[in-house]
Order: structure tokens, then C-alpha cells, then sequence
């Protein structure tokens, strides 16, 4: 679970095993990226078959939009919203443990010696 957002205002999200993210409080919605270059990042009614909903989580601690993984997760020049930035912005985020979910996510084994 990730909160995103001032604790007046945040906004928990989480992940599902398909790449959508959902709201905490509404999991129906999920990002929408459809029009991701020229639209604000939204919560929409889920739609399985949505190409434009789902997104990878990053060896590089991004998080990035399937349709154009040129895109990934971050924020206005402001830090007031979360948006859609070119991959390497400085306003990218980067989540520290994305490493180790995909490590754990996945069943192989990593040998820390290599």
C-alpha cells in the first residue's frame, strides 16, 4: 500500500497482480493513462480489458504505463499532484523497495554473492 499526497488529503493506492493500481477507498477505480500525454492522470471505473489502466512496477523504482513505458508515475514542478513524466524527469518517483517486492513477487532466488 502507498499513500500519495498530504496526510489531509492523501490518497492510499495499491497494486494488483494485473498492473492496475486502485484506490484504497474505492476499489472499483483505477488510474486511467488514456490520453496520457495531454490528460491529468484520473481514477476511472476499472475495465479489465483497458490497456490504458495498467502499469509495471520497475527494477529502477518506477513505476511505468504498459502502453508507453516511456511514462512513468511522478509530480508537477509544484509537488502538488501526481502525473504522468517522461521516464528519467527529475520528478520521476522512485520507490526504494521496488527491488525487493519484485524479488519477492517472483519466485526465483537471488544470491546476493553474484
Amino acid at each position: 500500500m502507498i499513500t500519495l499526497g498530504d496526510a489531509k488529503d492523501a490518497e492510499s493506492i495499491f497494486i494488483d497482480s494485473h498492473g492496475f493500481i486502485h484506490s484504497k477507498s474505492r476499489p472499483s477505480q483505477a488510474f486511467d493513462g488514456y490520453e496520457h500525454e495531454t490528460r491529468d492522470l484520473e481514477f476511472f471505473s476499472l475495465h479489465m480489458d483497458y490497456d490504458h489502466q495498467q502499469f509495471s512496477i520497475n527494477q529502477d523504482g518506477t513505476i511505468s504505463f504498459n502502453n508507453d513505458p516511456n511514462w512513468v508515475l511522478g509530480t508537477d514542478e509544484n509537488v502538488k499532484k501526481v502525473k504522468f513524466v517522461k521516464k528519467g524527469n527529475e520528478h520521476q518517483f522512485i520507490f526504494e523497495e521496488a527491488a525487493n517486492y519484485l524479488i519477492a513477487k517472483s519466485s526465483v532466488t537471488v544470491n546476493p554473492q553474484q
